[in-house]
């Protein structure tokens, strides 16, 4: 123990005022099917996304104190501001509506060449749903001017008579949000004590910082030895450390506590922080795929996502009779505002998963046109030649044609109208344009197994495969030969 007394502790942060608008405690559920496949460890998460305000999240318990403070100081009106697909804004619209309180949001430019779905999508859409005022800053690396602007708007705001209350970004302000998560060290406290789990290491996503801190300056105030390994999303560990410390140490002076936290029990890692905040690799969507197909949990791409990522990689080198849980903390409405990254993801999945002889699905079809960098764009007319010899004598423009298959598939003669296969490949593999029509039109087809639908027409032709091709050309997944 560290002399602190931790009910002592609890009164301080219950004297705070607090606007409490979840259900209490979010469950610690079991991942079954990610502990099979690692049998040496007990894999647990932590359903901070099931808090049941606007999609939840891990917000939610940082706003019950902002929240509290504006209603004691009688405002009206609440500023914020944040990224484009910030999860924070998102539950202050969201905090504000179910209070009957008129919300600015001011969305930051953090995000390079960021896609129309991006920008209107996701959370952008609930702000916009749940009544917030939008407002835009250029910047996404000055948090202090950030909420200096913010407090510029308060201003006008307070001029025309509201009553504004600003929840501020940049450190040095007193970390009411943090306090959220030391409530929350508390509520894992005793739920690992009521399951009798012996849970041992921690995976948080860390970003602004009160979230990892708080849940890191609870856990040391009860005494628990619980590693808690902070996942960078925001940026690289040597400058989110010092960020961290600031904030366990700011958390004690709020409090009145003095625990001072050793810098080696500051945790971080920023190995899925690659190639920025926002941006995820591809082995943070395979992790996301994985959450979703093993444990039906969905991730996203900027917080959880990464998290997920160092959370797994973990896996691979945990000690025997490791105990470990996930803090999920939301961000679900984000996925949708990578709708074509997660689709990139799911096909790259789609070839992971089926072996490349199998050639068993119009998904794999795509996913190895994709994975492959031999796409041709060809423009193959009447009696055009394939690589492989093969002819095919109907034109049907722009095809792409992966040269895997011309290594694994003997394509033999192609010479067929596409509503009559008059000659098949020599393995029994469907041809090229009975491929392609296959896949834009969704038709099931099992290949190798002489199951194919040999009645596709020239109807049929220009409505599914012809907008197929246009759209990859027109996002240049086609490569010019």
């Amino acid at each position: 123990m560290n002399g602190i007394d931790p009910q002592s502790v609890l009164n301080k942060l219950l004297a705070f005022p607090r606007c409490v608008l979840k259900s209490e405690p979010t469950s610690i559920d079991f991942l079954s099917n990610l502990s099979r496949q690692h049998d040496r460890v007990k894999l647990y998460v932590k359903r901070d996304d099931c808090n049941d305000l606007g999609f939840g999240g891990n917000k939610v318990r940082q706003l019950e104190f902002y929240f509290g403070e504006a209603i004691e100081k009688k405002a009206n009106t609440v500023l914020i501001t944040g990224a484009v697909q910030s999860n924070f804004v998102r539950l202050t619209a969201a905090y504000a509506a179910r209070l009957g309180m008129q919300c600015h949001i001011q969305l930051e430019s953090r995000v390079s060449n960021p896609s129309e779905t991006y920008k209107t999508s996701g959370n952008v859409l609930l702000n916009r749903l749940f009544g917030a005022n939008l407002h835009y800053f250029s910047e996404g690396e000055n948090e202090i001017e950030a909420d200096s602007r913010l407090r510029i708007l308060a201003g006008k705001l307070e001029a025309e008579g509201r009553a504004p209350y600003v929840i501020p970004l940049a450190p040095g302000h007193r970390p009411l949000g943090a306090l959220g998560y030391v409530l929350a060290a508390y509520e894992i406290d005793q739920q690992i004590r009521e399951k009798k789990l012996s849970i041992n290491v921690i995976f948080v996503g860390s970003g602004s910082g009160s979230t990892h801190a708080g849940l890191l300056w609870g856990l040391r105030a009860l005494g628990s030895k619980i590693k808690v390994i902070g996942v960078c999303v925001r940026r690289r560990k040597e400058m989110q450390s010092p960020r961290i410390r600031n904030r366990c140490r700011e958390i004690s002076t709020l409090l009145g506590v003095p625990i001072e936290i050793p810098d080696d029990d500051i945790i971080l890692t920023d190995e899925s922080f690659a190639p920025g905040y926002g941006v995820a690799s591809s082995r943070v969507w395979k992790s996301i795929v994985v959450f979703a197909q093993q444990e039906a949990l969905v991730l996203d791409p900027t917080y959880t996502g990464k998290t997920a990522a160092a959370f797994l990689n973990y896996l691979e080198r945990a000690a025997p009779d490791d105990n470990v849980m996930f803090i999920h903390t939301g961000g679900t409405p984000g996925i949708f505002a990578y709708q074509s990254e997660l689709e990139n993801a799911l096909e790259e999945q789609a070839l992971d998963n089926w072996p490349d002889t199998a050639l068993s699905s119009p998904a794999h079809d795509l996913a190895v046109a994709k994975k492959y960098s031999n796409i041709q764009q060809l423009h193959h007319y009447q009696d055009r030649t394939y690589a492989d010899g093969g002819v095919c004598n109907i034109e049907c423009g722009i095809v792409p044609i992966p040269k895997v298959y011309v290594n694994k598939v003997d394509y033999m003669t192609m010479n067929h109208p596409v509503g009559n296969v008059s000659q098949r490949p020599a393995n029994n593999q469907p041809n090229c344009c009975h491929r392609l029509t296959a896949l834009a039109s969704k038709k099931p087809n099992t290949y190798g197994k002489q199951q194919y639908n040999d009645n596709i027409g020239d109807q049929e032709y220009r409505v599914g495969v012809e907008p197929w091709l246009r759209k990859q050309a027109e996002s240049n997944a086609l490569i010019e030969d």
